[in-house]
């Protein structure tokens, strides 16, 4: 008997939550596991970087899977996820096969083609939640699943980070395709209610909200929040390899706590934004994130890192959760896949834009003016955050 997660908030956060774990598997393997594969390959950090921002790219154009979600949202959003899901599986079988030595554009592109499927299940899973979840649920919703996020990137740093340290590479890809399967069975157990489709779809009022100066500002706030986050993201675990010349296991263990904190944080502030407002709860972290970020600079042994990269794991964590919080309630729910689609691409490609510069700016400065940035880029996403603030109150007078 197919269970309704409708009728049950634990079994909703539990489901929601598992699916994401395979989304953090694959963040992992492109921002923690394969730069450290090509940095043993003896590749520069400017490729290596690069090389993660560009296996990132499908999540840029998450909108172009929206659209096709939405397009077919009278089929329901189970098939998006098993298909994407199962496509996000193989292309890890198939990884170990192809040297990165031999055939970079293959070993890149194949690590592409797990994203986009990681992509369909995403966005079909993120337009469901929001059409069967109340405004007041959405804090804790996006939390469980910010959880199930940092989960997947804890298994991915502390368990096929390392695995590739015991025995190689190309068996820690296969490791996390196969960690991926069962996480797509447990979709089969649950119940969709879905509606018959009475009218063709209709973008317009997507392309009317998109020419509001509110939701301009908004979407360019969510560029530039998503900046620290990439830097940091990437470019501590290369600190933690070039500068303090810890082991592969070590790196991923630090990583690891990192997403464990981001777990704990995605949830504890997501609730919290549901109790005493979305905006509040934003400032706060970000003014936290500028300071840590700072503190960073000073974190030059291995016990004093792990502490500090922890912080700002909770806060990045709970700025996510937040945020994609704040962007549920800003979504229509006919075009939920399409409209959350396009605030997750933006958000995503300030990460990605990040983390792919983060290699860029190692090689010209130094790790220390990097962090420094990363604390300063926090600043203007203020400013803008303002901004959103001023012009919603406007915008509803």
């Amino acid at each position: 008997m197919a269970l309704d997660i409708t009728k049950n908030n634990l079994s909703k956060y539990f489901i929601f939550g598992s699916l994401y774990i395979t989304e953090g598997i694959h963040i992992a393997i492109a921002w923690v596991l394969t730069p450290l594969y090509l940095l043993h390959l003896d590749m520069s950090p400017e490729i290596v970087t690069l090389s993660s921002g560009v296996i990132m790219i499908p999540w840029i154009g998450k909108f172009i899977f929206g659209y096709y979600i939405d397009q077919w949202s009278h089929k329901g959003r189970k098939p998006f996820i098993i298909y994407g899901g199962l496509l996000s599986s193989i292309t890890l079988l198939i990884v170990p096969i192809i040297n990165p030595e031999t055939f970079f554009i293959g070993f890149i592109l194949l690590l592409i083609l797990g994203q986009i499927g990681i992509g369909f299940l995403d966005l079909s899973a993120d337009a469901w939640a929001i059409n069967i979840t109340k405004k007041r649920q959405r804090g804790k919703l996006s939390g469980a699943m910010t959880i199930g996020l940092y989960l997947g990137m804890f298994l991915g740093s502390a368990v096929i980070t390392p695995f590739a340290d015991s025995f190689n590479f190309q068996s820690a890809y296969a490791l996390g395709g196969l960690l991926i399967l069962p996480l797509i069975g447990n979709i089969l157990l649950i119940k969709e209610k879905v509606k018959k489709r009475k009218k063709t779809f209709n973008i317009k009022p997507l392309l009317t909200d998109l020419k509001q100066r509110n939701t301009m500002i908004f979407l360019l706030f969510l560029v530039i929040v998503s900046l620290n986050s990439g830097i940091i993201s990437l470019a501590v675990p290369l600190y933690m390899d070039i500068n303090l010349a810890l082991s592969v296991t070590i790196i991923g263990f630090i990583s690891a706590i990192f997403s464990i904190s981001r777990a704990s944080g995605s949830f504890i502030l997501g609730a919290i934004s549901d109790k005493y407002g979305r905006e509040q709860t934003i400032i706060g972290i970000m003014m936290f994130t500028i300071l840590f970020s700072l503190i960073l600079l000073f974190a030059t042994n291995q016990q004093l890192l792990t502490i500090i990269y922890a912080i700002i794991g909770f806060l990045i964590g709970g700025l996510f959760s937040v945020v994609f919080a704040l962007s549920m309630d800003r979504t229509k729910r006919n075009i939920a896949a399409l409209q959350f689609g396009i605030f997750m691409a933006i958000l995503n490609l300030g990460e990605l834009s990040g983390g792919s510069i983060s290699g860029t700016l190692i090689s010209l400065f130094d790790f220390s003016k990097v962090f420094l940035y990363a604390a300063w880029v926090i600043g203007p996403a203020l400013l803008l955050f303002y901004l959103v603030i001023v012009t919603t109150k406007k915008q509803k007078k």
